[in-house]
């Protein structure tokens, strides 16, 4: 009977014994086990970057709502107000008109009389 020698890093490594038909044989469950992990590994970084990416879409999306929001918001909070001014006036037997031009700012310059 053949006596089994120890592994040792100089002799099987760096001299390329355990690529040889018996020390790959016996390492055959290892290597696959190796190989198992390496596509775990990438099969959940893949995973990672599609969840990331979806994250970051989602995010966009939620800017843009949120801006729509804002915006649609604001238009109806101004007709609203518009509306009740204008039935107020109606109300009240006033005789003034819904403006068509938008308002504009009158600046008055003053002059020193000095």
């Amino acid at each position: 009977m053949a006596k089994e020698r120890k592994f040792s890093i100089q002799s099987d490594i760096l001299a390329g014994q355990w690529l040889t038909r018996g020390s790959v044989i016996k390492r055959i469950p290892f290597l696959f086990f190796l190989f198992l992990l390496v596509l775990l590994y990438m099969t959940m970084n893949q995973a990672i970057i599609d969840v990331n990416r979806r994250k970051s879409k989602n995010n966009i999306e939620i800017k843009n709502l949120k801006a729509d929001y804002t915006n649609k918001a604001a238009l109806l909070q101004n007709q609203s107000s518009r509306n009740k001014i204008i039935e107020k006036l109606k109300a009240n037997g006033s005789t003034l008109k819904n403006p068509t031009e938008p308002a504009q700012q009158v600046s008055l310059k003053i002059q020193d009389q000095n």
